[in-house]
């Protein structure tokens, strides 16, 4: 019996190391694929300064050249004129550039109007529009004191006034700034 048990043993012991192993390399597996996944970065489309702020008030405290990235840290802000800012890590510390001339490189969540604090606010009541212009069709109101997704787009028209692109009953339209604001993310 003992010779036989010791036989079963020697066959099992092995499918045991088999079994061990696999599990092993699959549960590694995420994990290799995440490690593969490059980080999200900043690329300036022009050179754009970095300040320790998320607005032109902020201290300028160097520049990216066109071309050149910078690792993201995956936060945004709005400023006042509801143009996003991204942080970044800049020399030995951390600093914040205009979208304006950036784009988001290797991100695995792009901002969307779903995230926390892309909205507008009406601060007074505002016609939606098709265009961003008083040219263009009204599609309906954002009243006053109430909220709707902004898309992070902006558009000035003739008058030099800024218009924000929002979400509007399941479709797409411009608010003017003169009767709304930005409500920064959190």
């Amino acid at each position: 019996m003992k010779q036989h048990n010791e036989k079963v043993l020697s066959k099992v012991l092995p499918l045991r190391r088999i079994i061990s192993i696999a599990l092993i390399v699959f549960a590694l597996m995420p994990l290799a694929a995440y490690a593969a996944d490059p980080a999200p970065t900043i690329k300036a489309t022009d050179s754009v300064n970095v300040r320790d702020k998320a607005n032109l008030n902020g201290k300028v405290l160097g520049s990216v050249s066109k071309g050149k990235t910078a690792p993201y840290l995956g936060e945004y802000a709005a400023d006042e004129r509801g143009v996003i800012w991204y942080k970044i890590t800049f020399k030995d510390g951390i600093g914040w550039v205009s979208s304006k001339f950036t784009e988001i490189e290797n991100a695995v969540k792009p901002i969307t109007p779903s995230m926390p604090g892309n909205s507008i606010k009406a601060t007074e009541s505002v016609n939606v529009r098709d265009k961003a212009s008083l040219n263009g069709k009204v599609l309906g109101i954002v009243s006053k004191g109430q909220t709707a997704p902004y898309l992070v787009e902006q558009a000035t028209d003739e008058r030099g006034v800024v218009w924000y692109k929002i979400v509007f009953k399941d479709d797409t339209g411009w608010v003017s700034s003169k009767y709304s604001e930005v409500i920064p993310p959190k």
